[in-house]
């Protein structure tokens, strides 16, 4: 499927304005069910119009005359967080004091206090 298989798509939709079904599409334009399917999703202008049971009813917009191509423009790279985010993070951590003996003070070391849990014995089996 290349560009003029959409080309040749889109004029057999714009031809049948109430729309035509996927079946009929790849009968018509002599190709594989699937490959129809993906190519009305990829080609501009055709849309489900409505559904027939189960089956998509395909139809096509026709493209303007002098509607234009848009460029594709490439979108700068932009970082995660800004410069000024980072500046401001690097003056965080450079400003922070390192903590010394002099600013904790003599902490006595206490250890947490235990607490046993009783455990039910296990069961006296009878059949020993």
């Amino acid at each position: 499927m290349n560009a003029n298989t959409s080309k040749r798509l889109r004029d057999l939709l714009l031809k049948h304005p109430e729309g035509l079904d996927i079946g009929t599409i790849s009968n018509a334009l002599e190709r594989e069910y699937t490959n129809v399917a993906k190519r009305l999703h990829a080609t501009y202008g055709c849309y489900v119009k409505s559904w027939n049971g189960q089956r998509q009813v395909w139809a096509c917009v026709p493209e303007p005359v002098n509607a234009p191509r848009p460029a594709y423009v490439r979108k700068p790279y932009v970082p995660f967080k800004p410069a000024k985010l980072i500046e401001k993070a690097a003056t965080r951590v450079n400003r922070a004091e390192p903590l010394t003996q002099d600013v904790l003070g003599e902490v006595p070391y206490t250890p947490q206090k235990t607490v046993w849990q009783q455990v039910k014995p296990w069961p006296r089996s009878t059949n020993v």
